[in-house]
């Protein structure tokens, strides 16, 4: 699906204001309420919008350790019916099929390094896994970050691949975006970068002289 600026604007306010009304939504971003909604309506028909569902904290209902499971299963039971077992331990909170040395990751958390050696024994015991190596995150840097990945995704984004710090980067896209204010305000006193031949000053063009020959 195919999104444009006003979209980007919508998810990234629903995303950053928890239960904002659409009226809000509306408001803010200068159209009609029924426009607003019609938006909301088809970014989740089409999956954009997977969920309301509200982002729950591991951490803050007692379980502070993340780690990382990589499982070698046994091929004669297939990945479904391991999955189907692991998905008995509530402690898992993310599992995936991966390529590689291992055939799957799982993400647990635990209460403790007690607690996390529980929940391993658990992992280790079921049916079909054969192997289990484990990381244990000591810092987390970036978690379900998609905001950056949908501006990048509508006509005209402004500095969503720049590195940090870099003009325009990580800029929500909008009128501002689309109309950047020159760095030096006319009548300012500053001096031009570099000269300008009259020819090139009607076209916004600089000519840089060529070293042992004079600028045409």
């Amino acid at each position: 699906m195919s999104i444009d600026q006003l979209d980007v604007q919508l998810i990234t306010l629903i995303s950053e204001h928890t239960g904002i009304s659409v009226v809000e939504c509306a408001r803010r971003l200068g159209v009609a309420r029924a426009t607003a909604q019609g938006r909301l309506d088809r970014l989740r028909r089409s999956g954009v919008i997977a969920s309301e569902a509200p982002t729950i904290d591991p951490e803050a209902l007692g379980f502070p350790l993340r780690t990382f499971c990589t499982l070698q299963i046994r091929q004669s039971i297939g990945h479904h019916r391991v999955a189907d077992g692991l998905a008995r331990i509530p402690e898992i909170v993310d599992l995936h099929t991966i390529t590689g040395d291992y055939d799957m990751i799982a993400t647990i958390v635990s209460r403790s390094t007690r607690d996390m050696q529980r929940v391993l024994d658990l992992v280790s015991n079921t049916e079909g896994v054969a192997r289990v190596s484990t990381r244990l995150a000591l810092e987390s840097h970036l978690e379900n970050r998609t905001l950056p990945l949908v501006r990048t995704c509508a006509p005209g984004h402004v500095g969503s691949a720049g590195p940090p710090g870099a003009p325009g980067a990580g800029a929500v896209p909008g009128a501002a975006a689309q109309n950047p204010r020159p760095r030096t305000a006319p009548g300012s006193g500053s001096r031009p970068a570099a000269k300008q031949t009259a020819s090139s000053a009607s076209t916004g063009t600089a000519r840089i002289p060529v070293r042992g020959k004079r600028p045409c």
